[in-house]
């Protein structure tokens, strides 16, 4: 009965286009899929609902606009302003327009992939936010990304279509069904009307996406337990010192290490022969400061016993940080700086190091003054990396979400990754001393450089600008690679043939 009905509608709508007539088709398909599994009836019950085909298609045909006198097909050949019109459309709207649907496409996939991590990532992240809460508002932010996402597939996937439709049809050439009847099956919702479980999956995870959202929001900002602090909260003072007078007389270099869940990292040199160190410390958080004049290493480390409420997280900070401060006498060699913090700003300022390497979850990163001969690693996911007067041999610096600044600094080689923000580099190396090279990548933001002497670069960004200029002309590059998806590309310096 089902396959006679359809068969029959078919015969009735073969005025249509092949994508038309499967469109009609898969919709009265999924009637009878729907009706026969999940309402109980028969289709032979199904057919008695409907009308017959023949008035069906009728109807169709009529809102297609069909006619008895209406001709299906032409083609007499090619017109003249036609082809004009999408040549100028190529020209000056699909030459930009499709790269920027597909760099949008792709950025907005990646950040759901970030969400998702970030969702998961918050359980690995012991009390720095309210775990369980802060995840399951994520896990429902990201899925209601995911259907953004998926809306702006399916508006690619049907602009790429039309484009393609109409290029066929001006031109005259290859067989417009067959190629709309392929990009059709590329739709997720073609597919939600073939398997109609797939909608209802849909509709369920877009319920449970709102509930998440709604819940773990609520109760992420406004719970307070136990070990809870708010903004308010004085903190306390403790310091402890050493004087290295003979390590300063003797050139014996020290080292710094740091493991702080929660606070400020600041290294600065200052007159005198003590080390000072001094922390400004929550009462959940204390910092254990272990000073050993045998080894010549300064540890400090502390545990955040309990939670931050995400209002509180989000602008304690304005008005009280907590955090360490470390004076080094200025004729004190240091060697190696080791630096890792949860949540909390790191500045460093007026050293010559062998090695430093820092990570931060949440903070920024500041380095003025510096000369690094060894190993240089910077990596934050949250936050921005500014280096200011640094000379370093090879430079890896990388940040999720921020933005990386150089400015007046040196270096032979330099990897510099960012997946949410610009990158930005200036009066870096000279024409006569040229840095050998640097890769700049970022997915969303700008590449922008101004007086940069590198030999061989490499540049990309997929939602983004990219602008390079020398005020020395004569300066010319070895290579020069560039690439960004969706925006615009300014390259004035010059790259040897």
């Amino acid at each position: 009965m089902k396959e006679k009905f359809l068969n029959t509608l078919k015969r009735y709508l073969e005025p249509l286009s092949e994508s038309e007539r499967d469109e009609i088709l898969d919709f009265y398909e999924e009637r009878f899929a729907t009706g026969m599994q999940y309402e109980g009836k028969t289709a032979a019950d199904i057919v008695a609902e409907l009308e017959s085909p023949e008035t069906i298609a009728r109807n169709v045909l009529k809102a297609y606009g069909y006619t008895s006198s209406t001709p299906l097909h032409q083609t007499d050949g090619l017109k003249v302003w036609p082809i004009v019109g999408i040549i100028l459309f190529d020209m000056f709207v699909a030459i930009w327009l499709v790269p920027a649907l597909f760099g949008i496409i792709v950025g907005f996939g990646g950040a759901f992939i970030g969400l998702l991590v970030g969702a998961f990532g918050a359980v690995f992240v012991p009390g720095i936010v309210d775990s369980i809460w802060q995840t399951i508002f994520l896990l429902g932010f990201s899925f209601l990304w995911l259907m953004l996402v998926i809306w702006l597939y399916e508006l690619g996937i049907s602009f790429a279509s039309w484009l393609v439709r109409t290029h066929m049809q001006v031109f005259n050439i290859g067989d417009v069904d067959r190629v709309d009847k392929a990009f059709r099956q590329l739709r997720v919702e073609h597919w939600m009307r073939r398997i109609p479980a797939l909608r209802r999956v849909r509709n369920v995870l877009a319920l449970i996406a709102v509930t998440f959202v709604m819940v773990g929001g609520v109760l992420s900002v406004s719970q307070l337990g136990v070990g809870a602090f708010s903004i308010g909260e004085p903190l306390h003072e403790e310091s402890d010192s050493i004087d290295v007078s003979e390590d300063i007389l003797e050139n014996r270099p020290w080292q710094i290490m740091t493991d702080l869940d929660l606070g400020d990292i600041r290294i600065i040199r200052t007159a005198g022969t003590e080390i000072i160190v001094t922390s400004h410390e929550h009462e959940q958080a204390p910092v254990t400061i272990t000073i050993d004049s045998e080894t010549r290493i300064i540890e400090l480390e502390n545990n955040f016993s309990g939670r931050i409420n995400s209002f509180n997280f989000l602008f304690f900070g304005l008005f009280q940080r907590a955090g360490v401060i470390i004076e080094v006498p200025e004729n004190l060699e240091l060697h190696d700086l080791v630096l890792e913090t949860m949540t909390g700003r790191v500045e460093v300022r007026g050293f010559i190091l062998d090695s430093l390497d820092i990570t931060v979850l949440t903070g920024s990163v500041t380095l003025r003054d510096l000369e690094v001969e060894g190993a240089f690693r910077v990596r934050s996911t949250t936050g921005t990396i500014t280096l200011r007067q640094v000379t370093g041999v090879d430079l890896d610096l990388r940040t999720t979400t921020g933005s990386i600044d150089i400015n007046q600094s040196t270096f032979d080689t330099a990897i510099l990754r960012v997946t949410t923000g610009s990158i930005k580099l200036k009066d870096i190396q000279s024409a006569s001393s040229p840095a050998k090279t640097l890769q700049a990548t970022t997915t969303t933001g700008s590449v922008r450089l101004e007086n940069v002497y590198v030999l061989d670069l490499t540049l990309t960004t997929t939602t983004g600008s990219i602008h390079y200029n020398n005020a020395d002309k004569s300066f010319i590059a070895d290579r020069i690679r560039s690439n960004t998806t969706t925006g615009s590309s300014n390259i004035t310096v010059q790259e040897r043939p």
